[in-house]
């Protein structure tokens, strides 16, 4: 039981550490789209949480009544909670970065068309 709970402690520092990472991505990519950025960050916030959650529900203690149990409920739930907000907002984060990209195309293919027919 106690491998299982390292494991996944270990998993989600990792997806903690990465989050963080992505925080200075910038600084190693030029013209990084900070949008995208945004989008990285939140989604590797969201992996987190899910393997927080998933951990304790893969360690859930089997003693009924158990203040334990209380515990891994709370755990359960909350980050439950916590993984739905995540998820609106990489969605949103994700709908901002399609219209980004879905603008800047346009724009290019607007220019394209342009010279095409003069």
């Amino acid at each position: 039981m106690y491998k299982k709970i390292i494991i996944y402690i270990v998993l989600n520092n990792v997806m903690w550490l990465t989050s963080i990472a992505m925080c200075y991505l910038d600084c190693f990519i030029d013209n990084l789209n900070y949008t995208f950025q945004d989008f990285l960050i939140i989604f590797f916030e969201l992996l987190a949480r899910i393997t927080l959650v998933i951990g304790a529900i893969s360690i859930f203690p089997q003693e009924p009544y158990s203040n334990k149990r209380m515990w891994f409920y709370y755990i359960i739930m909350g980050g439950s909670l916590t993984i739905i907000d995540t998820f609106i907002r990489l969605a949103g984060t994700l709908q901002k970065l399609l219209f980004l990209f879905l603008l800047k195309y346009s724009i290019l293919l607007r220019l394209f068309l342009q010279k095409l027919y003069l």
